[in-house]
């Protein structure tokens, strides 16, 4: 099909197509929201320097979640411990626990295979579930 023949040049093509992509520089995250509106959460730049590790909070999948939630912790190379919260109301539906073995995903491919979280948004109307967004970096 000519609609996807570009996925097969592009991987990210179809996440262009169908996800809309919003930042939110001041925490390093992004956020895909899908047309169902589901969210794909993530680090917009994480590096290799400064990231050894990271810790999901397991208990938390299938639970509702509020803005601060806590979802992981990572571990720099200097053994300090940075959280990552959800910044954003709704129920958590699943970690990329494949970062726990493969952390060069969160490194070299963030946007796409390297997300952090998938979350059902509380609020349908994306205006007010991702005010704190932009859309452009």
């Amino acid at each position: 099909m000519e609609l996807t023949a570009e996925w097969n040049k592009d991987p990210n093509a179809y996440l262009k197509r169908y996800y809309t992509l919003y930042y939110k520089k001041e925490d390093n995250l992004y956020v895909r929201q899908a047309p169902n509106k589901i969210c794909v959460l993530g680090l917009l730049e994480a590096s290799a320097d400064n990231i050894k590790s990271i810790k999901f909070n397991t208990d938390l999948i299938g639970q509702n979640i509020k803005k601060n939630t806590v979802l992981c912790e990572l571990t720099g190379s200097d053994d300090q411990t940075r959280s990552v919260h959800a910044f954003m109301e709704g129920k958590l539906l699943e970690f990329n626990t494949a970062l726990t073995d493969n952390l060069d995903l969160l490194f070299n491919r963030s946007l796409d295979y390297g997300f952090l979280a998938v979350i059902m948004p509380k609020h349908e109307n994306s205006s007010i579930q991702l005010k704190e967004y932009q859309t452009d970096v």
